[in-house]
């Protein structure tokens, strides 16, 4: 059986050919008014020790198409739909890429506004460190993830990318094969508990297809709807509201007055469209980048300025010499520009 296949295998001849044995797990969630009338369920079918022909065919279609089972798949245009334990709908988009520091993230747009930039490797998925949330202004970014390491109890922690700077702990508590029927698709899941402080949360991913539930604070959201590499799973609601941030900016006439300067100097540009994080770099003449300065992170129209005081991100005064600026933003080609400080 070949992963993501719009087939419709049937799923008692899937089982009886591919496994010696299986269980059937149910999670049930309920939604809406907390009636039978609104009782949905996501369906996770357990399968317990897996014919060594299924798996060596599975991690041989792992090493030849490495793209299709990334635990978080982050190509443009996938989207995620949930419902929570209360009826409401949840999306989750993947809306852009850009390049940081010669390196493709990805934009994830959550329904609620926020959002994050994150890149895939072999081993973990990372998120942009683009609020300095850690509180230390050398690290460009966090580990998010780190689901392709083995359970049960694998243990990593991370500086939690939702506006705080607290650490988080995620302990892996469960890895295991099963036959998901919202995907027709036999995957790996990973069971995870993450925790800071006196919260925490649940999460339960399934390898090629993300995040299936979340459950935290006596809630919980379960995925109803996916659309991934292109392909339709389930069936989405109020997607005729939902409004996909493709958008295509520019940045023009860069400047800084006065320069020379001693020790301000304001940073001008103008943004042609509506654009996103919109970011200010300092570099010496060594090209070693000394500041980082966040303009308009919401987004912004027209002309926007920036001011330098002539620190570092340490706080402390740089010296006396010509120093490189770049403007950049989420989807726009970046601009540089120099300055002269001059004491």
């Amino acid at each position: 059986m070949n992963k993501k296949e719009n087939t419709k295998p049937n799923i008692n001849k899937v089982l009886n050919f591919f496994f010696s044995r299986s269980t059937k797990l149910l999670i049930s969630i309920i939604i809406g008014s907390f009636s039978l009338a609104s009782l949905n369920s996501f369906e996770i079918i357990k399968i317990e020790n897996p014919s060594s022909e299924f798996m060596h065919r599975y991690e041989q279609n792992k090493k030849d198409r490495p793209e299709e089972y990334q635990w978080n798949p982050l190509q443009v245009s996938n989207h995620w739909q949930y419902t929570s334990y209360t009826g409401g709908i949840i999306n989750t988009i993947i809306s852009s890429d850009t390049t940081f520091n010669d390196t493709v993230y990805y934009k994830r747009i959550f329904h609620n506004g926020n959002f994050e930039f994150e890149r895939n490797t072999e081993e973990a998925t990372y998120c942009r460190d683009i609020y300095n949330y850690d509180e230390d202004p050398l690290t460009t970014e966090l580990m998010w993830d780190s689901l392709a390491s083995e359970a049960p109890y694998n243990y990593f922690s991370y500086h939690n990318p939702w506006g705080t700077s607290s650490l988080w702990e995620t302990i892996v508590m469960e890895k295991y094969l099963a036959y998901l029927p919202l995907f027709e698709d036999s995957v790996m899941i990973a069971n995870l508990v993450r925790y800071g402080g006196t919260t925490g949360c649940e999460e339960y991913w399934a390898e090629g297809y993300g995040l299936l539930l979340f459950i935290a604070g006596g809630g919980h959201s379960a995925l109803t709807a996916a659309n991934i590499d292109g392909i339709q799973y389930g069936n989405f609601v109020d997607v005729e509201e939902i409004t996909i941030p493709f958008n295509s900016g520019s940045i023009n006439s860069l400047t800084n007055y006065p320069n020379p300067f001693n020790p301000l100097t304001t940073i001008s540009f103008e943004l042609q469209n509506n654009v996103e994080n919109v970011i200010v770099e300092i570099f010496n003449i060594k090209g070693q980048k000394i500041k980082t300065l966040y303009a308009f992170p919401n987004g912004s129209l027209g002309t926007s300025s920036v001011v330098w005081d002539g620190t570092n991100n340490f706080r402390r005064p740089v010296t006396s010499g010509v120093y490189l600026y770049k403007v950049k933003a989420d989807v726009c080609e970046s601009k540089f520009s120099k300055m002269i400080l001059l004491k």
